[in-house]
């Protein structure tokens, strides 16, 4: 994707000093992305992405130098959002396989997400329809209603998710695993 867009002064991955620097950066370059995708600017939208992609590894790399307790605080929700938003461009230009390559770094992200797995808890103990109750409570309480508001922010989103993902196999012919996905999507619905 080449870019004519000469409004975006995009930052040097050296420059990129410190986590907090880092998040700042990926969070601007994202946020520009979706300025141009609303804009049906999507060659512009994908050079910000693609910037914001090549930033991630210099982040990570930056954040293992931190402290554990610091490296905890990271939020991969920056992450998975830029690969998120790098399969829209694809599906709207018709990139179908690497649509799928981003969902599924998408999902791949997503899943280092405490409230993600909190989240599949949830739907793990539903779909298993366990009859030890305490067990799951024991695994992990929500403590507040931030986490639950998010845990059903988070299933209302997987079930978007999980349905854009199915169209796209079954568009690249993958009718089996189309299928499977599209219960699992009907699942996060109930």
């Amino acid at each position: 994707m080449e870019s004519s867009n000469e409004e975006y002064s995009i930052p040097s991955i050296d420059n990129i000093r410190s986590v907090s620097h880092g998040v700042s950066i990926l969070a601007d370059l994202n946020e520009s992305a979706i300025e141009y995708i609303q804009k049906d600017m999507l060659e512009e939208a994908g050079e910000s992405l693609l910037h914001a992609i090549e930033a991630i590894p210099r982040v990570q790399f930056l954040l293992e130098k931190e402290p554990i307790e610091q490296q905890k605080v990271f939020d991969y929700s920056y992450v998975c959002t830029i690969f998120y938003n790098m399969a829209v461009i694809y599906q709207k230009l018709s990139g179908l396989e690497d649509c799928k390559l981003f969902l599924e770094k998408t999902l791949k992200c997503m899943k280092k997400l405490d409230i993600f797995k909190f989240t599949q808890k949830i739907v793990d103990h539903r779909f298993e329809n366990m009859k030890n109750n305490e067990e799951f409570a024991q695994s992990y309480t929500p403590k507040t209603s931030k986490e639950i508001n998010s845990a059903l922010v988070l299933l209302r989103f997987l079930s978007k998710f999980t349905l854009q993902y199915c169209a796209v196999l079954s568009q690249l012919s993958f009718h089996e695993e189309a299928l499977k996905k599209s219960k699992e999507a009907a699942f996060y619905c109930q």
